[in-house]
């Protein structure tokens, strides 16, 4: 009795929740619905990995999944809105990515955080799709698809090397901006974005590897040139006149 009463405000709250949840989705409050529907899930399969049998958290758990379905109907007839609505939410952390390329010095940095933009934001939104309409991924596919895209251009325009042609007629690359070791950072980011998305079926790093392999290979390239010129002109600062000694000591038929 004691440990409750310590913790009857926590206990009031956790009571609280499933009326909670019913006032937002009845006001359509559908932001506030899913983080807390999220903060209820959370919260009772902590519960669940203790093993223990609550009888308050069993009925708790009861209403939270009754306010799970009314939040699905609720949203039925709004699977495009739910995407534009958390695509909105998006778009500032994207405007944060554009602002860091366009940077002297945060072209790697940019694409770091791209990459994982896919992993945890635009995850979320995907898993939060799946769980309110699980018989409907129409919007969902195509949606992540134009994310996937998004993040794709970015290495294109960064990374991918120009053509013979276009490197000839530009004064300066913009691959050039981002380095060896910034792109192995990048490589991981990729690798580690890709396999998480990888639940939601959009596994892309198939797809942007050869822009790697691509750049790398004009790096390797870039050094061994460097290395030949410098290897001529380190040639160029000598003398090389031909010995005569060996001709001179060479013994008279």
């Amino acid at each position: 009795l004691r440990k409750v009463l310590a913790q009857h405000t926590a206990v009031l709250e956790l009571l609280e929740l499933p009326q909670l949840l019913d006032a937002c989705v009845r006001n359509q409050m559908y932001e506030e619905s899913l983080e807390l529907l999220a903060f209820c899930t959370s919260l009772l399969q902590a519960h669940e990995a203790r093993g223990e049998e609550i009888g308050v958290l069993t009925g708790i758990k009861e209403q939270i999944a009754v306010q799970r379905a009314n939040l699905k109907d609720a949203l039925a007839s709004h699977r495009q809105l739910f995407i534009e609505h958390r695509s909105k939410f998006l778009e500032s952390h994207k405007q944060q990515v554009e602002l860091l390329r366009h940077s002297r010095g945060s072209v790697g940095t940019a694409l770091r955080n791209a990459a994982d933009l896919l992993r945890t934001h635009v995850y979320d939104i995907g898993t939060q799709y799946k769980a309110l309409f699980p018989q409907d991924d129409g919007p969902l596919g195509v949606w992540l698809n134009s994310q996937v895209m998004w993040f794709v251009s970015l290495l294109r325009h960064h990374v991918l090397p120009p053509s013979f042609a276009a490197a000839k007629a530009a004064t300066a690359s913009s691959s050039a901006k981002i380095d060896a070791a910034q792109l192995t950072t990048v490589l991981r980011q990729c690798v580690h974005a890709s396999s998480t998305l990888k639940r939601l079926g959009g596994h892309f790093f198939g797809a942007v590897a050869s822009i790697f392999e691509a750049r790398m290979e004009q790096h390797c390239r870039e050094m061994l040139d460097a290395a030949l010129l410098n290897f001529h002109s380190e040639l160029g600062r000598y003398d090389w006149v031909p010995s005569t000694a060996m001709a001179g000591s060479a013994p008279e038929s």
